[in-house]
């Protein structure tokens, strides 16, 4: 139990120090926060990882990317009208090298990056852009591939639609995990703010926060070690439970569902570094089973 406690604890300190050391560069100079600031923040989220908190590696992929593609900017194309198709490049990058998956690589690279941008940005050419974010998203994918393999990140069972009757447990289903969403970003929201006030008003300093977000998770997961983030493989234990037959019962589904939440937004609120979207697949997938 000591090392399930500590090793995220352990994790927290070493994320505290990595965050002091990339606001010590983000304020000496905007040339060191570019060329550190990334490296650190993506070393801290390895740390965070690796210690088991409750994140993804999802968001540190994408920063990641948009750093590559920024740091190329300034060095070769000095032209602002080409910092956003780079930006966009660099982010379908990541997300296709961190999830072996070009297509959504280009999609997310397309929703979030790109159309959300203002009308200033609107004479980038839609060409040019569009075929270096296929292209950034289909050679990252390739290289992933080589290095790691083509695996799929877990294994769906296979599933067999009986009736069209099913048809309404499923609407009812998305209404769940809507709700599920819904608890989970104003929890999130709520302990950020907390964190705020017991920074300003309490006086707590920063570091200490990581800290105790790792301790916090070790302390949960002596109850629920299904929270500690190993890749995809507690989603393939979701995916293989069945209740009242084998795997996880109902009931302890839909504690973990809770619990999952919590420690995701704690590690979140703490300052802990990483992406929600592996979280999500959990939560998502213990929802579903529990359902």
């Amino acid at each position: 139990w000591v090392r399930v406690i500590f090793v995220p604890a352990c994790g927290g300190l070493i994320v505290s120090v990595l965050n002091a050391a990339r606001n010590a560069v983000s304020e000496a100079s905007y040339s060191a926060k570019a060329a550190l600031g990334s490296v650190l923040k993506a070393l801290a989220a390895c740390v965070t990882l690796g210690t088991g908190n409750s994140l993804g590696p999802e968001g540190p992929s994408v920063e990641i990317g948009s750093s590559i593609a920024k740091e190329i900017h300034s060095l070769l194309d000095k032209n602002p009208q080409t910092k956003l198709s780079l930006l966009a490049a660099g982010s379908a990058a990541g997300i296709s090298s961190g999830f072996n998956a070009a297509v959504a690589g280009c999609f997310f690279a397309v929703e979030s990056v790109l159309w959300p941008s203002s009308p200033a940005d609107s004479s980038v050419s839609l060409t040019n852009t569009t075929s270096m974010v296929i292209l950034s998203a289909v050679i990252a994918s390739v290289i992933s591939e080589v290095g790691l393999g083509s695996e799929p990140a877990f294994k769906v069972p296979e599933y067999d639609f009986r009736s069209p009757g099913e048809l309404p447990l499923y609407l009812l289903l998305g209404l769940l995990c809507g709700l599920v969403s819904l608890a989970f970003s104003k929890l999130t929201s709520y302990l950020l703010g907390v964190v705020d006030n017991l920074n300003k008003d309490v006086g707590i300093p920063k570091p200490v926060f990581p800290i105790v977000g790792g301790l916090t998770v070790g302390v949960i997961a002596l109850a629920y070690p299904e929270i500690l983030y190993w890749g995809f493989d507690n989603v393939d234990l979701l995916l293989e439970s069945r209740p009242f037959v084998k795997g996880l019962s109902g009931d302890l589904l839909f504690q973990l569902v809770a619990v999952k939440i919590i420690a995701t937004s704690l590690c979140r609120a703490f300052g802990l570094v990483g992406g929600y979207y592996a979280p999500s697949l959990f939560i998502g997938a213990a929802t579903g089973m529990a359902y």
